[in-house]
């Protein structure tokens, strides 16, 4: 299980642990949607696709991994990794827990931890590390989008934001 933690109070920059190891930490940038992270001494990018509207890239020196498409919803990205598609999808209504699913079968989640800027996520092994850790920055992009959207119509959720 994975264990999402913000460097401080303030900071844009997220511990990521898993089995309280830090596997790595990413840094959501203040402008536009993109970030870094480096695994095993190697780094990779994660970020919007430039003039494409809706579509994200996971990339190591250049080379493209994973994509996602964020469709009409508001609250979901479809992920494609290795010809296979998965569907990250907001569970309810109101709150930040996602759901992954393959094929429409749960096979993972993401969901906040106590109402505070960490998170907590369960993903399928199967998946190579630095797709999950893709995941999980399109998981922060839906919730920093979700705060923003927030905040611009009077909500005082600014999480990630």
């Amino acid at each position: 299980m994975f264990e999402i933690d913000p460097k401080g109070w303030f900071s844009r920059t997220l511990i990521i642990r898993n089995a309280g190891q830090v596997i790595c930490a990413i840094t959501l940038a203040h402008f536009g949607e993109k970030a870094t992270f480096t695994l095993d001494g190697v780094e990779y990018q994660v970020y919007r696709q430039p003039s494409t509207r809706g579509m994200f890239a996971l990339a190591m020196g250049g080379q493209q991994l994973a994509v996602a498409e964020k469709p009409a919803s508001a609250h979901e990205m479809k992920i494609s990794y290795n010809n296979t598609s998965y569907l990250l999808k907001r569970v309810g209504k109101i709150g930040h827990t996602c759901e992954l699913t393959i094929n429409g079968e749960a096979a993972g989640y993401i969901k906040p931890k106590n109402g505070t800027r960490a998170a907590r996520a369960e993903l399928p092994e199967a998946l190579p590390l630095p797709v999950r850790i893709f995941i999980i920055w399109l998981y922060l992009l839906l919730w920093r989008r979700a705060a923003g959207a927030a905040a611009a119509a009077g909500g005082a959720d600014g999480r990630f934001s």
